[in-house]
């Protein structure tokens, strides 16, 4: 929770935490009943529910200091705080997977060392085997068994027959796609380098960056880059 305001003014604040707790049970609350409503009822009943509590705006207050904070240091030119919200998770894997495998310390740091000599903004641009070991490292573990959520609005029948009714959910096998032999051999090792081409060797970027979208590698979700 305190990821999102930092602990500058959430701290021990006991109002935050709760309003923090509530506001996910309000959106669980909301989101199951709007499933079962008629759609002209959504627009009303959901915001409703989510003000029932006045959590979402409690955390709005919070999250608003933290918005005007950010803008007084910027009209200022002071330097932005370094924080992290999403990637740590996947960071605190790649960390876990180094822990696991030190095979690959060498190389990599072999590698990072190779490219500060490089301009500041293209030095990431050349880590063949990074982009690599990091594109492994979530292929082993996905955020998500399930992404890129769906609810039918349409009735729709794939070419294969399989026949989707309005108000179904329908989701993409992110874990499974990633750990699928036919796009991987030996899918469940981890093989760090599995992503680096002889091509990488002689170019300027790799051939295959970490935030690139395959078939078998949903993980950022739709099939555009993810940065």
């Amino acid at each position: 929770m305190r990821t999102l305001v930092t602990k500058k003014f959430s701290g021990d604040n006991e109002d935050y935490l709760k309003a923090a707790l509530r506001y996910g049970n309000d959106v669980i609350l909301a989101m199951e009943l709007c499933r079962y409503l008629p759609s002209f009822m959504v627009p009303y009943v959901c915001p409703a529910i989510m003000s029932f509590s006045g959590s979402m705006d409690r955390i709005a207050g919070y999250v608003r200091k933290v918005v005007v904070e950010r803008l007084r240091q910027q009209d200022e030119s002071k330097p932005l705080p370094f924080d992290c919200v999403s990637w740590v998770i996947v960071l605190s894997f790649a960390i876990r997977n180094l822990c696991l495998h030190p095979e690959y310390i060498e190389p990599l740091t072999e590698e990072v060392r190779g490219t500060l000599n490089q301009p500041p903004e293209s030095q990431y641009k050349h880590m063949p085997l990074l982009e690599s070991f990091m594109r492994e490292s979530s292929r082993i573990n996905p955020l998500d068994g399930l992404t890129i959520h769906r609810k039918v609005m349409q009735p729709f029948t794939f070419s294969t027959g399989t026949h989707v009714p309005v108000g179904k959910i329908i989701c993409v096998p992110q874990e499974a796609l990633m750990r699928d032999p036919k796009y991987y051999e030996n899918p469940l090792t981890f093989d760090g380098f599995r992503f680096v081409v002889p091509e990488d060797r002689e170019s300027d970027e790799p051939q295959l960056k970490y935030t690139d979208i395959a078939a078998g590698f949903p993980f950022w979700g739709t099939p555009n880059k993810a940065w």
